[in-house]
């Protein structure tokens, strides 16, 4: 982003389609309050927002979970009249339900007569991240098309929330659906439970059935239940040998 900015900052007249460019790019890598600094640029040009403008506007407000200030693009969207554009609708669902207001973005997502997936995981990540983990479940079961972050997204929610028997059982109901998993979610339920055998089988498995490679957050369960269960030096000899002998240093914590 320093060198786009140079270019930007060289540029005698820039058009809107820079201006927006710029301002998609900021709300994406950040600083984020840069997009809005363009913003204004723009507007003190005499340069009118568009869809394109907006949209990263509010993307930005939901990385610094600013309400205040998405209430004012929310307010900039209607005085324009682009609140009926899809991406529009989806960036202010995502202010909402980032920030916790889930009210307001079930406005907004009841007045949409086409909701993709994106949307739906949207409005089960706000209610489960303000704990309302029924009602983000009542949305799952609703949904007619889910995608695996849905099912890795209300798997983590029960996880996090203790209902483990209900996360297992969806983490089977996902597989019987024919979706590939990333066994994130579900080795964080085993941790919660205490069920470690459960855990080493789930760990092999993404192996042998799935052809899954283990990451970072995979071992990190593995060594989370480990520290759990007292199996100290089962859990170091598990960090020494991970990833051909490199590990991150948050993996001795659970130690």
């Amino acid at each position: 982003m320093a060198y786009a900015n140079r270019i930007f900052k060289q540029t005698q007249n820039p058009t809107i389609i820079l201006f927006n460019a710029m301002i998609k790019g900021y709300s994406l890598n950040g600083p984020f309050e840069e997009s809005f600094h363009l913003f204004s640029s723009m507007k003190n040009r005499g340069i009118w927002p568009d869809e394109y403008t907006l949209v990263p506007l509010l993307k930005a407000c939901s990385s610094l979970g600013v309400l205040q200030l998405g209430k004012c693009i929310h307010k900039e969207v209607l005085v324009v009249g682009f609140e009926g554009f899809s991406s529009i609708r989806i960036g202010v669902i995502e202010l909402y339900s980032s920030c916790g207001v889930m009210e307001d973005a079930e406005k907004v997502f009841d007045e949409m007569y086409q909701r993709d997936v994106i949307v739906w995981n949207l409005m089960i990540c706000g209610f489960c991240k303000r704990g309302d983990v029924d009602m983000g479940l009542c949305l799952f079961r609703q949904m007619r098309k889910r995608s695996v972050v849905s099912w890795d997204i209300m798997i983590s929610c029960l996880a996090q929330s203790r209902r483990d028997s209900e996360a297992l059982g969806l983490f089977h109901d996902m597989l019987e659906w024919g979706f590939k998993p990333d066994e994130v979610g579900v080795l964080s339920c085993c941790a919660h439970a205490g069920l470690f055998e459960r855990r080493r089988e789930l760990l092999s498995s993404m192996v042998e059935h799935h052809q899954i490679e283990p990451k970072l957050e995979h071992y990190g369960c593995m060594v989370d239940l480990l520290g759990r269960s007292g199996c100290v030096r089962e859990a170091y000899d598990l960090i020494r040998s991970m990833l051909g002998g490199t590990s991150n240093a948050a993996l001795w914590v659970p130690c």
